[in-house]
């Protein structure tokens, strides 16, 4: 099992802030805007990567500074793979202040589509992931502001061999009661976080809504050894309602090893179940337990012995297709534009939206974001 948290924000007042990003920030927005032709992508790009700074602030915030990647579109810029909560935030700020800008930057070549941030945090008893991608267009109904949260249960959650992580396990899953212990504890350590991370962005960034949704997910292989190999889709794939907790810990993560056997412990040790959402080894939603719940052990749905294929999902009336309203799908769809969508930047252009106000803010925009009442942009956008 691992938790998903997921906001959506409506960035209308961020997009009259009229501020440019500073020191490394202000180096990636020239290095991104290296071969622009057109005055008002370059004012896009800088906007973006302004409001990109914002969110830092809010990590910093809650001390949150261990980056893992920066990405253009499907470009990495910046990663750490071999991350152990360190700085990399200021160090890749440092870096970059004192890059030299190349005239064959390869991150050049277009006006960005979507910026990713992929940062890792520790929290007690969880390990954290966080993305953050800000989409330049977006179709009607989506909000172009993502940030999704996964939590892993840190206990389970290092690297140790399959017979022992087993061992370990048994203890929480031996008895109902040991078992709703250990969800209860993890369950408020993540909301709270995910509270705490509401409440500073609203502190710290000028917005006009917020969604948030928050779940736990149950991971359902499609094999019963927990060491075949995964294959999950990541960013790459141009999947983009990908966890993060899949980009960061692909392939046979020792992270992701508990997961595996999660889902096996509940049927085997016959657990009741419910509240939750069942994704397969790639991290696509495939259906959820509603709050009446189920007993584990009597459904071939979390059978690890059934191919995924076989198992029979309708056999419980407490196993649903997954909500669109609320799925991932739904809230970072719209990425890329097309008929009927907008981008959140399109008034961006004007002599005026180009002034430089530092970091106090202020101006008006002309126009705002409806969000997901907006006909398909933000800002007054006209479709670009």
């Amino acid at each position: 099992m691992y938790w998903y948290g997921h906001m959506a924000i409506d960035p209308s007042h961020l997009t009259t802030i009229r501020r440019k990003p500073t020191k490394g920030f202000k180096r990636f927005a020239e290095i991104l805007t290296m071969g622009l032709l057109s005055e008002k992508e370059e004012l896009q790009t800088f906007t973006a990567m302004a409001i990109l700074q914002e969110i830092n602030r809010v990590f910093r915030s809650l001390e949150i500074s261990d980056l893992v990647r920066f990405s253009k579109d499907d470009e990495v810029l910046y990663e750490d793979k071999e991350s152990h909560d360190t700085d990399d935030m200021q160090m890749m700020l440092e870096r970059l202040e004192s890059r030299p800008i190349s005239a064959d930057a390869t991150s050049s070549s277009s006006v960005f589509k979507s910026l990713s941030l992929l940062v890792e945090h520790h929290l007690q008893n969880m390990a954290v992931v966080i993305e953050v991608r800000i989409l330049r267009a977006h179709a009607v109904g989506f909000y172009p502001i993502q940030i999704v949260v996964n939590g892993l249960a840190a206990e389970f959650a290092g690297t140790q061999e399959r017979e022992q992580l087993e061992q370990q396990m048994e203890l929480s899953f031996a008895q109902q009661a040991s078992y709703d212990a250990l969800t209860k504890e993890l369950n408020e350590e993540f909301e709270q976080f995910i509270n705490r991370l509401e409440t500073a962005i609203r502190q710290q960034m000028r917005i006009d809504d917020l969604h948030k949704v928050i779940r736990t997910k149950l991971l359902r292989p499609r094999h019963s050894d927990a060491t075949a190999s995964l294959q999950p889709a990541g960013l790459n794939s141009g999947n983009s309602s990908q966890d993060p907790v899949f980009e960061r810990y692909g392939g046979n993560s020792d992270a992701l090893m508990y997961c595996w056997l999660w889902s096996s412990m509940l049927h085997s040790n016959n657990l009741h179940i419910n509240n939750t959402t069942v994704v397969d080894e790639a991290g696509q939603e495939l259906f959820n337990i509603n709050a009446k719940g189920i007993d584990a052990g009597e459904t071939s749905a979390l059978d690890p012995t059934v191919p995924l294929a076989e198992a029979d999902v309708g056999e419980w009336d407490a196993l649903q297709p997954v909500d669109a309203e609320i799925s991932s799908k739904h809230w970072w769809g719209g990425g890329e534009g097309g008929e009927g969508s907008g981008g959140w930047l399109g008034d961006f252009g004007t002599e005026d939206s180009s002034s430089d106000v530092g970091d106090a803010g202020g101006g008006d925009a002309g126009g705002s974001c409806g969000g997901a009442s907006c006909g398909g942009g933000c800002g007054g956008c006209g479709g670009s």
